[in-house]
């Protein structure tokens, strides 16, 4: 095992040698990098039934490595800081955010540990998953000062998991001149320090009516709202998007695409949305009308990753 993992990562290296920044990042991302499994059955199955799967996949999965994987197949330039395990599932999670030409220089390997995975039961049709995640026995992952001054970016982004104690990473991202990404899916309390800092949140709908109460997303928006933020939005599923500034208000539905699986639409939102984000001309509309596309396109695959959409795909349905 030890012998294989260190070829694994003489090959790593090769592979990645093109691939480490050498000049300022769109953007760079922090958290937890799982390995998934997808299985799309013809209905979620009842309690002790046993049903076949339709079609499976495997790869590299995660909010925070699937968004920066979308930015850098748009054209950006990304980098992901986490940990794996030594096992075959990280190398594979190295060797898919490197395929895409992400930056792993700030993905650590932990000797010993079993990486995270996640499994996936995806509904024919209607695209709705069930999802069973396995934190694995990897540490959390943490960034150093040093890396963080080596690789200059615009934007950081983080999914604000309490537990990951995020807030260092965040302040000292800010003080570098980043603006930070605040991704929020699950009704939990976000870090305080993480949530204090954002400049941008980008939140699930269930996530936004779970804090306030309301049900109407400019309500919640509203009350979320606060001093240092310059944008908010929320996801609101086959529904579309939803954008919140003081100057702003506005609604943009979702494309009409092939559904199979909107595992990853979210994940591929937050990477649209950062890379719409550093189009200084762009407006806001045309910033949410894009990331909109972008999460849309990603459903027509199975799996997180089954159909990250090009720059040229996201701009053709754009202007349709």
């Amino acid at each position: 095992m030890t012998a294989d993992v260190q070829h694994g990562d003489a090959v790593w290296r090769e592979m990645n040698s093109d691939t480490i920044s050498t000049g300022r990042l769109t953007a760079w991302g922090i958290g937890i990098c799982p390995f998934d499994f997808a299985h799309q059955v013809e209905r979620t199955p009842r309690a002790g039934e046993k049903i076949d799967a339709l079609q499976s996949t495997r790869g590299g999965g995660g909010p925070v490595p699937t968004a920066m994987a979308v930015i850098a197949k748009l054209g950006g330039r990304s980098a992901v800081v986490g940990v794996v395990g030594d096992d075959p599932m990280g190398v594979a999670i190295r060797d898919d955010l490197v395929q895409y030409g992400v930056d792993i220089s700030g993905l650590r390997v932990e000797p010993g540990a079993q990486s995270a995975m996640a499994s996936l039961i995806v509904e024919k049709g209607t695209g709705q998953r069930t999802a069973i995640f396995d934190h694995g026995t990897v540490s959390n992952p943490t960034v150093s000062e040093e890396w963080i001054e080596a690789h200059p970016a615009r934007y950081m982004l983080t999914d604000a998991r309490t537990e990951l104690g995020m807030g260092d990473a965040v302040r000292s991202a800010k003080q570098r001149g980043c603006e930070i990404v605040l991704d929020i899916g699950s009704p939990r309390e976000p870090d305080p320090a993480a949530w204090e800092a954002a400049d941008h949140l980008v939140m699930a709908a269930g996530f936004a009516r779970w804090k306030t109460g309301h049900g109407d997303p400019e309500g919640a928006a509203r009350q979320l709202w606060h001093d240092g933020l310059k944008s908010l939005v929320m996801t609101l599923g086959s529904k579309g998007a939803y954008l919140y500034t003081p100057d702003i208000s506005l609604f943009h539905p979702a494309f009409n695409v092939e559904l199979t699986d909107v595992t990853g639409a979210g994940d591929t939102f937050h990477g649209a949305y950062i890379y719409a984000l550093s189009q200084d001309e762009w407006s806001w509309v045309e910033r949410v009308r894009f990331a909109t596309a972008a999460g849309s396109l990603a459903c027509r695959g199975l799996g997180v990753r089954g159909s990250l959409p090009t720059l040229e795909e996201v701009e053709t349905l754009v202007n349709q």
